[in-house]
């Protein structure tokens, strides 16, 4: 498949997700349609960042961002620091996430409540069209205002499409993805819970008997 139609495929994935994530891929096959998909959206990412920066506009809700861009405005130093961002987004992270989480949603879906049998890499497939619509739009992050409405909008849309490609992908019903994914975040939350729970009673001394604090004032 060439360039241009992977691309129509992947917003296509945004505007018709029940036909477009409908097509199987291996893992490196995903990855591959990944990877080619970020190609624009890094490189307007980093043009219309460019931009903001030599504007000297807040861009505090940029992640990977500090207060130095906007500061000093477009320097040598806030442009490497704006190009590293988008590298480590668009090719590092967001990958990273799609395995993490692609894992997670087998787990629970296949082997804890059974709702699908099909294999790993199919949920891995949905996971990757479930970031497609964050990531294609990720240049609006720089803009300020804008952002604000990007998170909002396109991380609901995201878990849409991420619901129907996982039907699509595991062949089931769409409310039987929708239960996986949700027993999956709320299991993840339950345990992360519980282990910040733990975390903090280990972290914290016993007090000794008396209610004495243990170290001197």
């Amino acid at each position: 498949m060439g360039f241009a139609e992977n691309i129509r495929r992947g917003y296509n994935s945004l505007l018709s997700p029940g036909s477009a994530t409908k097509k199987q891929m291996d893992i490196k096959g995903a990855l591959s349609f990944y990877y080619m998909l970020s190609i624009i959206p890094f490189v307007l990412f980093v043009a219309i960042g460019s931009l903001v920066l030599a504007a000297n506009m807040n861009m505090n809700v940029l992640p990977f961002w500090s207060n130095f861009g906007y500061q000093f405005g477009l320097t040598t130093t806030s442009f490497l620091f704006l190009l590293l961002g988008g590298i480590l987004y668009f090719w590092v992270f967001v990958p990273i996430g799609i395995f993490i989480n692609a894992l997670l949603y087998q787990l629970v879906g296949k082997f804890f409540l059974n709702i699908w049998r099909g294999t790993y890499d199919k949920t891995f497939t949905a996971a990757m069209f479930g970031v497609l619509p964050s990531m294609l739009f990720y240049w609006l992050m720089p803009i300020p205002i804008i952002n604000i409405f990007y998170l909002a909008v396109f991380g609901v849309w995201s878990f849409v499409v991420f619901v129907i490609a996982l039907a699509n992908q595991q062949k089931v019903a769409r409310m039987s993805a929708f239960l996986g994914m949700l027993a999956t975040v709320t299991i993840v939350v339950f345990a992360t819970m519980i282990f910040m729970i733990l975390l903090f009673v280990t972290a914290v001394p016993p007090l000794p008997a008396g209610g004495v604090h243990p170290y001197p004032i």
